[in-house]
């Protein structure tokens, strides 16, 4: 099962495990380290993320979750750049998901994972 998991997952999920919470972000990459799952991650959701979590820890927290990630989950990577979603994509999905919605698009993801009801309500109209 190919999986997209949005900013406010991961945020909330790794700084949830770093401070020993249990949150269901922090179960979902719990979830995740079994492997059973492919984590689909492109170039714009890691650069999204690091610079997150530079602005809400600092760069040695960017830089140790960077680390986790490749190394602890498994991971597709998908190509976006270069691609797009189709226009009508374009006009329903918000521009700062469109990144998130374009990894699903293009990896062919079977889930996407976020608290933004309004943007999971826009992705399932693309679907």
């Amino acid at each position: 099962m190919k999986i997209v998991l949005d900013t406010n997952i991961f945020i909330l999920g790794f700084i949830g495990l770093s401070e020993g919470k249990e949150t269901p972000e922090t179960m979902i990459l719990k979830d995740l380290l079994k492997k059973e799952k492919t984590l689909l991650l492109s170039r714009d959701i890691e650069e999204q993320l690091l610079r997150v979590f530079i602005r809400v820890k600092d760069k040695n927290f960017a830089g140790l979750m960077r680390h986790l990630l490749w190394s602890d989950y498994s991971i597709e990577f998908v190509i976006t750049e270069g691609k797009s979603s189709p226009p009508t994509y374009k006009k329903i999905i918000p521009r700062k998901d469109l990144c998130i919605f374009l990894t699903a698009y293009t990896g062919n993801a079977d889930m996407l994972i976020t608290n933004d009801i309004p943007f999971l309500e826009k992705a399932k109209q693309c679907s």
